[in-house]
């Protein structure tokens, strides 16, 4: 059960991926900016499917709102 009382922040966003190295940082922006223009307490979590382009790595840059979740391989 969900405490909504605790909630540290209004929106998870999971945007899942597999080496998407090119075409993941014109997403990432467009969600911040959209996310940005509500107004409120979002994080953004990539989830990597085992990408070997180093997909993940790039997810730092753009914030503390934003975090790469590695799974070990291709589940599908």
């Amino acid at each position: 059960m969900l405490a909504q009382d605790h909630a540290d922040h209004d929106l998870t966003l999971v945007v899942p991926c597999y080496n998407e190295r090119t075409r993941l940082p014109r997403t990432l922006e467009a969600l911040g900016r959209a996310l940005d223009a509500w107004q409120i307490d979002y994080r953004v979590l990539v989830v990597d499917d085992g990408s070997s382009d180093g997909t993940p790595d790039l997810v730092e840059a753009f914030g503390p709102r934003f975090a790469a979740l590695r799974a070990s391989r291709e589940s599908g």
